[in-house]
C-alpha cells in the first residue's frame, strides 16, 4: 500500500546523528510538498553524535526561528527525541525543559544513560542479551510499568518505535497513549512487526507515520510500513499524518 504523509515529525540533523543540516533537512520537506516537518534531534541523555543538550537545544531553537520565513509554507516545528532513563518511567528531560520545543518524542535507546545503576541492570542489560537470550515476563512487566509511567506523568507527543529494543507488553502501553492521547509511532528506520501492530490495532490508539530521517533524502520515505500495511491496511485509517496536515501534541507548555 502506497501511503503519502503530509507531516513528517521524527526527523535529524546534525545536531545529533544525522548527516544532514537542518537546512538541507527543511530544504529537502519543502522540495517534496510536506506541509510541516518536525526536527525531533536526540536528547540529553543520549552521546551518541553528540545529541542536544540544553544549551545546544536553545541555539537549535533560535536558529530554526530565524529560517521559518525562507522555507515557507513549510511550517517547521522544533521537537526532541528524548529517552526512558528509569524503571520508574523518568525521562531525560524536566517539564520546564520540555517548554522550549512544540512537542516530544521518547523512547528507549541502547546507549542512552540511564538515571541510575538499578535502571541500567534492569532495563539496559536485558536488552543487551536479547540477541542470545529472550527477556523474562518479569522484564517485560517491569519495562510495561516504565513506559506506562512514562506517558501518564510527561506529555509525550510520540512514542517512538515501540518494542524496539526494550521489550513491553504493546497492548498495554498502546492502550495507555489512547487513554492520554500519545501517538504511537509506525517507524521506518526500525519498522514494526506484524504481532505488535496487531495489539495496536487492538486498542484505539492512533498511529502517526515517521521516516525517523538520518539523511535528507530519507525524509518521508514509508518503504518498510508500506509493506507492514500491504497486511494490516485497516491501520491506513488510524495514521493521522496521512489525514491532517497540522497534527495536535500534548502541550508542553
Amino acid at each position: 500500500m502506497e501511503i503519502k504523509i503530509l507531516g513528517d515529525y521524527h526527523t535529524h540533523s546534525t545536531y545529533s546523528d544525522a548527516i544532514s543540516s537542518m537546512t538541507d533537512v527543511f530544504q529537502r520537506a519543502k522540495d517534496i510538498g510536506l506541509a510541516e516537518l518536525g526536527l525531533s534531534d536526540h536528547g540529553y541523555n543520549n552521546p551518541l553524535g553528540g545529541s542536544l543538550r540544553h544549551r545546544t537545544a536553545k541555539k537549535q531553537a533560535k536558529q530554526i526561528e530565524e529560517l521559518r520565513e525562507r522555507y515557507a509554507p513549510l511550517n517547521i516545528r522544533h521537537a526532541i527525541e528524548a529517552d526512558i532513563i528509569g524503571v520508574n518511567g523518568e525521562i531525560d528531560i524536566t517539564h520546564e525543559q520540555m517548554s522550549m520545543f512544540d512537542y516530544v518524542v521518547c523512547g528507549w535507546h541502547l546507549f542512552a544513560r540511564n538515571k541510575n545503576i538499578k535502571s541500567f541492570f534492569l532495563m539496559n542489560v536485558p536488552s543487551y542479551l536479547s540477541g542470545i537470550r529472550a527477556p523474562s515476563q518479569e522484564t517485560i512487566d517491569r519495562n510495561t510499568r516504565a513506559y506506562i509511567k512514562m506517558i501518564m506523568n510527561n506529555p509525550i507527543g510520540i512514542l517512538a518505535h515501540v518494542n524496539h529494543g526494550c521489550k513491553v507488553n504493546v497492548r498495554e502501553v498502546a492502550k495507555c497513549c489512547a487513554d492520554y492521547g500519545t501517538y504511537v509511532e509506525l517507524n521506518n528506520k526500525n519498522g514494526i512487526h506484524g504481532e505488535d501492530l496487531e495489539e495496536i490495532l487492538a486498542t484505539e490508539a492512533k498511529l502517526i507515520a515517521s521516516s525517523d530521517a538520518h539523511e535528507a533524502k530519507s525524509i518521508a520515505r514509508l518503504d518498510k510500513i508500506e509493506k507492514i500495511l500491504d497486511r494490516y491496511p485497516e491501520a491506513y485509517e488510524r495514521i493521522v499524518n496521512v489525514h491532517e496536515n497540522h497534527i495536535e501534541f500534548r502541550s508542553t507548555k
